[in-house]
């Protein structure tokens, strides 16, 4: 959890490096995140638009870790 905090942290932070454990520990949290946010706004019927505003909300937050992580192994982002 010390790397998904780390990564919120620098949510729009383009400079620098993402470790591989930070970048990995983003996307998978992301992927179990997402479908539960679906299934359960399946479910409540109220809360249709949490999936997708989860996704508006760490969109930035993808496009920066993956810069970072693209800078650690020696590619411009």
């Amino acid at each position: 959890m010390e790397w998904y905090s780390t990564a919120l942290r620098q949510y729009a932070v383009f400079a620098g490096r993402a470790r591989r454990n930070e970048y990995w520990l983003f996307v998978l949290i992301s992927a179990l995140v997402v479908p539960g946010l679906v299934n359960g706004s399946l479910m409540g019927g109220d809360i249709r638009a949490l999936p997708l505003l989860y996704n508006l909300a760490v969109v930035l937050l993808g496009l920066a870790v993956t810069v970072r992580r693209l800078h650690e192994t020696n590619r411009s982002g």
